[in-house]
């Protein structure tokens, strides 16, 4: 099954429920969105786009965004969500890449648009516009094996890279989790994340499977986000970096009821604790989430209700196999650090134009999601750090998450960011970009005396560089690129 069967079920069985809402007050029932798909889709075949070509969107997330979404699956063209934040010459690499027969484009992006050449046709993203053309005898030939969706990545190496996850895939992903959540029709999604990603594009599905609503937000912005849990029914949602504490914080402000919100997820380890405490304080429970764009947002995941949890023991999801291995591909024993590799009907199809990288992560039909885990002795995983993020100083290796757990715990510190940086001596040191909170007064030498018994000499930074909390860079999905910050040039007056 794919997306294009899973939708035209939840239209059958909740035709007159609410689908999808903005923050400016449209509403779409299953049934006006399906008749919505299926004008765009009408429009797409009028402009001469077939089943397997492309169609690129480059919009904010909004009611048209998620039709011309649906439209694609219907006649299995393939979605290609160009991130908002891509400069122009980004965005036309990636319309260049897909080779995108059409562009939708919203008003607030139209600018970027002039520097963008490599589509031959493009269509404004308006609910008039869309809704213009006549789709009487449209036939459906969207088929589960089709690519549904072309997701880039970040990209922190050369140019972004197209993950290809098919319609079946897709439906799969939403499956997981409607499964793993117990997501039901009374639920509805805070969509504040964008819909070219996984973490927007993921919980859209699932909506959709289960019957429930979709809340679209243009931009990331607490107010709307708290307005909605108290007023519209908002039950779940993602709280990653930056968001987090913004939200938080204003809900404390304005003494907001949050009973609505049953659950949000997120990464556990990048959460301040005094957050976390915050929300489990308030009655939301939070699943801690491990998992990437190629093979699911849910790869393993935990459930914690109880303030004062500092543990991020995860177990694997449904539908996945799992393992741990070292670098030969046998298993790592219990406590060891590994890679993660996966399989199952989740993962994607390969990288769009890039045979080279999709055979070095596709090996013996496992996926290397290139993350570092170990097992337990209960069977669930521990995330230990991006393998790409091992830092080798003096012939040990130093995981950047087991430095910043520390160096965060300090009641001074908001938040932090490891990376290795050159050193003559060690050929790398550990640096800290350290973000103090409100009336913070630690200095370097009090958080080096904080660590002291907390880590091993070798993993204690030797360079800390203070830094505000806007001026950390920071991805769509608001997690820090460390890439940025350790290309910055090492300066003496950082070193401890």
């Amino acid at each position: 099954m794919g997306i294009a069967s899973v939708f035209r079920q939840s239209v059958a069985r909740f035709g007159d429920r609410v689908a999808v809402e903005s923050e400016d007050g449209v509403r779409l029932t299953y049934r006006e969105l399906d008749r919505l798909a299926a004008g765009v889709a009408a429009l797409m075949l009028r402009r001469g786009v077939r089943r397997g070509d492309r169609v690129a969107v480059m919009s904010d997330p909004c009611p048209g965004y998620v039709a011309v979404n649906l439209a694609a699956a219907k006649l299995g063209v393939t979605l290609v969500g160009i991130n908002t934040r891509y400069t122009a010459a980004d965005a036309d690499y990636c319309v260049r890449d897909a080779d995108a027969k059409l562009l939708f484009f919203d008003d607030a992006h139209r600018d970027v648009l002039d520097g963008v050449t490599g589509f031959a046709d493009a269509v404004e993203l308006t609910l008039p516009t869309l809704a213009a053309t006549d789709a009487t005898g449209l036939v459906e030939t969207g088929r589960p094996e089709d690519i549904h969706t072309i997701i880039y990545t970040s990209g922190t190496t050369g140019k972004p890279k197209g993950a290809m996850i098919s319609q079946s895939a897709a439906a799969i992903r939403a499956l997981r989790l409607v499964s793993s959540f117990g997501l039901t029709g009374a639920d509805a999604f805070l969509g504040w994340l964008p819909l070219f990603h996984t973490s927007g594009e993921e919980p859209l599905n699932a909506t959709f499977l289960s019957g429930g609503r979709y809340l679209t937000f243009r931009r990331a912005e607490p107010g709307p986000l708290v307005e909605a849990v108290e007023h519209r029914g908002g039950s779940w949602t993602w709280l990653l970096p930056g968001m987090s504490a913004q939200f938080l914080d204003l809900a404390a402000a304005r003494g907001a009821d949050l009973d609505g919100l049953r659950f949000a997820g997120g990464y556990g380890n990048l959460l301040p604790g005094r957050l976390l405490d915050d929300l489990l304080g308030r009655g939301v429970a939070f699943v801690d989430l491990f998992g990437q764009t190629e093979s699911s947002l849910l790869i393993a995941a935990n459930r914690i209700d109880t303030p004062g949890t500092r543990e991020w023991d995860k177990y694997p999801a449904p539908l996945l196999d799992v393992r741990i291995v070292r670098p030969d591909g046998t298993e790592a024993g219990v406590g060891e650090p590994g890679e993660c590799v996966v399989r199952g009907p989740s993962v994607m199809s390969g990288y769009l134009n890039q045979p080279d990288a999709t055979e070095e992560v596709f090996r013996d039909g496992w996926l290397h999601t290139g993350d570092l885990l170990a097992r337990t002795e209960d069977g669930a995983v521990r995330f230990v750090d991006r393998k790409k993020y091992l830092i080798k100083t003096g012939g040990e290796n130093v995981y950047p998450m087991e430095v910043e757990l520390a160096v965060g715990a300090h009641p001074d510190v908001a938040e932090v960011c490891v990376v290795g940086v050159p050193d003559d001596r060690w050929g790398e040191t550990v640096k800290a970009f350290v973000v103090l909170r409100p009336g913070g007064v630690a200095d370097r030498a009090a958080l080096d005396e904080y660590c002291r018994g907390r880590l091993a000499g070798f993993k204690r930074p030797r360079m800390i560089e203070f830094i505000d909390g806007d001026a950390l860079p920071r991805s769509t999905t608001g997690k820090v690129v460390r890439a940025e910050l350790g290309s910055r040039p090492v300066r003496e007056e950082h070193r401890v």
